[in-house]
């Protein structure tokens, strides 16, 4: 399976990337002082510290996949929009899915409190904003187009396919698929209310906010598209405690009533639980029906999660 293998598995990545980074810098004046370090690797991306005689530089290599956004294109585009919230891009080579990145700032700790999360939120609900009207050129930067409208394209062979249900009961299994109509229901639903699609990151949690001078900088776009911004609520979503949820819910939900008046924006929200659920059950799908075993071992885990809870959400909402 050597086409699905990552880039960095393949023979001769290092040497290339390599040869790639040094070349970036010869008409900078700066100097690498180092071979790169790794920094992160997993099954669908690799980080390398990069340091040079004006600061540490970080080169990332990103796994081909169908539903990925080209990183390096639509950051330098967000860069057009709040250059202060994404990381500057030194050099990208598109066609590998390379780019070399500034260093962006201090990382967050991975517990950070509610009060912080919807902070964050707030802040970035502010990027996305800056978006809104500009689908078109979100799409031309890398984007895909995942507005709620197109998601029921992807639910009856998502619960039909027997790579994504594997980690779920047979009775789970018999119970998702007995709600689809349900689910394309409110799919349908989502995309009625005033809110309208714009960008969404993909993966918004502590591990991709940065500090850097007292703001927020949003790192690892691989799965940004376009689609309702509360898709990216991983940070309410994922509370455990209903009641911290809860407060989380209705200290982040203010931000939109001049889309909607706010017992129209709290049925909305009761909707995207699920909706939310099964569009990143749908990127999990994606990649692990684009990968080799090894990463679905390690990947494999997410999908039944989320499938887990749009089930709960859906026998919340009954």
């Amino acid at each position: 399976m050597t086409a699905l293998l990552p880039p960095w598995a393949q023979p001769g990545f290092h040497s290339r990337a390599s040869a790639w980074i040094e070349e970036q810098f010869k008409s900078t004046g700066r100097t690498v002082l180092a071979p790169p370090e790794l920094v992160r690797t997993w099954p669908l991306s690799r980080v390398l510290l990069v340091r040079t005689s004006t600061g540490a530089v970080y080169f990332k290599a990103t796994a081909n996949q169908p539903l990925f956004a080209n990183e390096g294109t639509l950051i330098g585009y967000l860069a057009s929009l709040k250059p202060d919230q994404v990381p500057h891009v030194i050099a990208m080579k598109a066609d590998a899915n390379w780019m070399l990145l500034e260093d962006a700032g201090v990382a967050l700790p991975d517990r950070i409190s509610p009060e912080l999360k919807v902070r964050i939120l707030a802040e970035f609900a502010a990027v996305q904003r800056s978006t809104i009207g500009h689908e078109d050129r979100l799409l031309a930067a890398g984007c895909t187009d995942r507005r709620p409208e197109h998601l029921p394209d992807w639910i009856e062979p998502l619960l039909h396919d027997p790579l994504a249900m594997s980690g779920l009961g047979l009775v789970e299994a018999d119970a998702l698929r007995g709600r689809a109509t349900e689910i394309v229901e409110m799919c349908a639903r989502v995309a009625d209310f005033g809110i309208p699609s714009m960008l969404i990151h993909g993966d918004l949690h502590a591990r991709n906010v940065l500090v850097r001078d007292d703001a927020f900088v949003f790192i690892d776009w691989t799965e940004a598209c376009v689609a309702h911004p509360f898709m990216d609520a991983f940070m309410i979503y994922n509370e455990e405690d209903a009641q911290v949820r809860n407060w989380m819910r209705d200290a982040f939900l203010p931000a939109w009533t001049d889309f909607e008046p706010m017992d129209r924006l709290r049925e909305l929200w009761s909707l995207c639980g699920v909706t939310h659920a099964m569009h990143h059950a749908v990127s999990y799908w994606a990649i692990l029906r684009n990968a080799d075993d090894d990463t679905r071992a390690e990947l494999t885990r997410a999908l039944p999660f989320l499938l887990r809870k749009a089930l709960r959400y859906l026998n919340e909402t009954a």
